[in-house]
């Protein structure tokens, strides 16, 4: 269990090494430009895998991201965000996710 925590913390701090506050807010720039998680990345020389796991644990950027892919939504120029069919036309924000993956 020791390990475990340990192995986390190292994660961690180099996850902030690597995109620290200056690369996420770089992000969230391109974003904006790109609606883009995938070309977001890239432009600033991180994988999406990296954003991903950032993601995951830390709380205050995955609200950041959630919410400029609500703003850039590509879905809202169709009339379609929110549904399965403004994800099937690029919509990648909370609401457009949410609906292409709704319960069976």
């Amino acid at each position: 269990m020791a390990h475990t925590a340990q192995s986390r913390t190292w994660r961690r701090e180099l996850a902030e090494v690597l995109l620290d506050e200056g690369d996420r807010e770089a992000f969230l720039r391109m974003l904006e430009a790109t609606a883009d998680i995938v070309a977001a990345a890239e432009q600033i020389g991180v994988t999406a895998g990296q954003i991903y796991g950032r993601m995951r644990w830390d709380a205050p950027f995955r609200d950041a991201v959630d919410e400029m892919l609500a703003k850039v939504c590509r879905a809202k120029k169709f009339d379609r965000c929110g549904s399965a069919v403004g994800y099937k036309r690029g919509g990648r924000c909370r609401a457009c996710k949410t609906a292409h993956h709704s319960p069976r």
